[in-house]
């Protein structure tokens, strides 16, 4: 059986075009697109990263406000039915809408990530924070191993010395 040359970081990018994942090569990231019934495979060599970008999104914030609204409408609705069908509304409407906000509260908070080097930015496939952190700190240990350490910006190098004046009284000028 052949030797595993790439393994798959976490994180996946889901969409109506398709699906992207990114996969530790021994040096470089591979992001894989798909499209339907095509792929599109981009290498991101480690020498050449000069960053990796993750950011908020509103899109967790905005899909408790949804769900959450979706819940209370749905325990109004319940609130508002005869007695004799309260149980089955109650099954109905609430169990969805408060399995939603339970599942997209545990997923946990939303970002976007993009890598850059010198020539291109492309999006990397992070949807959530759990799996950007965990992917990211993989990628910065291949990182570490191929680019050569740099002196922080903050440490300067030390300055030349300066030539002693004369010791002596000014000369006249003409």
């Amino acid at each position: 059986m052949a030797e595993r040359i790439y393994s798959r970081l976490p994180g996946r990018a889901r969409s109506l075009m398709g699906v992207s994942s990114l996969w530790l090569g021994p040096d470089h990231l591979l992001l894989v697109e798909g499209r339907g019934y095509t792929e599109r495979y981009r290498r991101f060599y480690y020498r050449d990263i000069a960053s990796i970008v993750t950011r908020n999104t509103p899109s967790f914030t905005v899909g408790i406000i949804a769900l959450a609204s979706l819940l209370a409408l749905s325990t109004v609705a319940v609130a508002t039915a005869s007695v004799d069908a309260r149980p089955y509304v109650l099954v109905i409407a609430m169990l969805p809408a408060a399995l939603a906000l339970a599942v997209h509260v545990i997923r946990g908070p939303s970002c976007r990530s993009e890598i850059s080097t010198a020539i291109q930015t492309a999006p990397l496939p992070f949807r959530r924070w759990r799996a950007a952190r965990k992917a990211i700190a993989r990628i910065r240990e291949r990182i570490a191993q191929a680019q050569p350490v740099a002196a922080p910006a903050d440490e300067a190098p030390p300055a030349p010395a300066a030539e002693p004046a004369p010791a002596g009284p000014p000369e006249p000028s003409p």
